[in-house]
């Protein structure tokens, strides 16, 4: 064989060579991008679920707290049927016309009124007939 000339068999065969090898990188790439892929969907899907668990802790939370303010109003509300009746209820109205009344608020006095009928009225007791207690006559 001459020096200068390259046998056609093996430059097929080199040929051949580059050939599987660009495939074999390529295969490969594919299957790099394939793996990225699946991991970057993975990845988000995780993302995803964690949200969720919050969001479902954050309803769960508030759940709770909106049934423990309901238990409060709850045990208020039998405690102030229990307890709170007669005279701690004219009390309670006498303290809240004496705030009102504290912070200077207004109070309109209808012509032909007593003012004492007014603020009895505001406590929520019964205006005082005019006249004669016994009889109810004026």
């Amino acid at each position: 064989m001459p020096v200068g000339r390259a046998c056609p068999k093996k430059l097929s065969a080199l040929a051949d060579r580059v050939v599987t090898n660009r495939v074999i990188k390529a295969e490969n790439e594919k299957i790099a991008a394939i793996d990225f892929a699946t991991a970057v969907e993975t990845q988000a899907d995780g993302k995803r679920r964690a949200a969720i668990k919050e969001a479902e802790g954050i309803k769960q939370a508030t759940i709770l707290e909106a049934e423990g303010r309901a238990e409060a109003i709850k045990t208020v509300n039998t405690a102030a049927e229990t307890y709170f009746k007669g005279n701690a209820q004219l009390l309670k109205k006498l303290e809240v016309v004496q705030a009102s009344l504290e912070k200077n608020s207004k109070i309109v006095v209808p012509a032909g009124s007593s003012l004492i009928n007014v603020l009895g009225t505001l406590a929520g007791e019964t205006p005082e007939a005019k006249g004669d207690e016994k009889t109810g006559k004026p």
